[in-house]
């Protein structure tokens, strides 16, 4: 699996963990630990045969199909309660697969295909406005489809796939041409410089912006592999959601350390 390694807290450090950069809203990997003083597990599985387990306290069984039903929530902030990424239907939760990344390193992915969904409980939703920066680690072939999907009075999605990375958020809807690359990073804010609230996409070298008007957010639903009626075809591995106290240039050391750690 990935290489843990300690991490220090704060906003702008190459050497951070996820969850530390400022305390992440929520935070969900299935190969590392996002936080320095986090000792929890990372996902729950089922096996076919039977049988459900925590991971990394057990190893799972690949010579069978093993399903995840939970990822577990590892960020610690205050007046948050901890929120896990769960699927209680076994003929809708994901399979856990294995796969080495372009620097060899062994990675667990869930995959989906055009048919499963883990959500967050809406309590969650509460928390969430207009400034937010959400980091994911999934590869989307074909088409873009939804990875992420959050419903509501102004929904917001985000689609990688293997000919470009796309998002929406409420009627605006931006892509970039550049191909996924493994880690995407949504970002909503207000810009100082220009007065006026943007959301952005990055993916590799590329960023895609949108202006947008100042909305008053209500989000009813958030799911990882589908978004209404759409569902995502491709892999997931990890994501993290800040608010606005993650900086842009956080924001931007956050998806270089991700990508980094990927072997991307």
């Amino acid at each position: 699996m990935i290489v843990h390694h300690g991490g220090v807290q704060g906003d702008v450090s190459t050497a951070r963990l996820p969850a530390d950069a400022y305390p992440a809203l929520c935070a969900y990997s299935l190969n590392r630990k996002l936080r320095k003083l986090y000792n929890g597990e990372y996902f729950r599985y089922k096996q076919a045969s039977g049988g459900e387990f925590d991971y990394p306290s057990n190893t799972p069984n690949l010579s069978e199909d093993v399903y995840v039903i939970r990822v577990y929530d590892q960020k610690a902030k205050d007046g948050v309660p901890v929120q896990d990424l769960v699927q209680s239907n076994q003929n809708l939760a994901p399979k856990l697969g294995l796969s080495a990344n372009s620097s060899g390193e062994v990675v667990y992915k869930a995959i989906f295909n055009l048919n499963e969904y883990m959500e967050l409980d809406t309590n969650l939703l509460n928390s969430i406005d207009q400034d937010f920066t959400i980091t994911v680690v999934g590869e989307g072939t074909d088409v873009p489809r939804p990875l992420i999907g959050i419903e509501g009075s102004h929904p917001v999605t985000i689609e990688p796939s293997s000919l470009t990375s796309r998002f929406t958020f409420d009627s605006n809807i931006g892509a970039i041409s550049e191909q996924g690359t493994g880690v995407t990073q949504c970002k909503s804010g207000y810009d100082t410089e220009e007065l006026t609230y943007k959301i952005s996409v990055r993916a590799s070298d590329q960023v895609g912006y949108k202006s947008m008007p100042t909305l008053t957010t209500s989000f009813t639903n958030f799911y990882v592999g589908k978004h209404e009626s759409r569902f995502y075809k491709g892999d997931f591995s990890e994501m993290t959601i800040h608010l606005s106290e993650l900086t842009q240039l956080g924001a931007e050391q956050l998806f270089s350390t991700t990508r980094t750690e990927y072997g991307y």
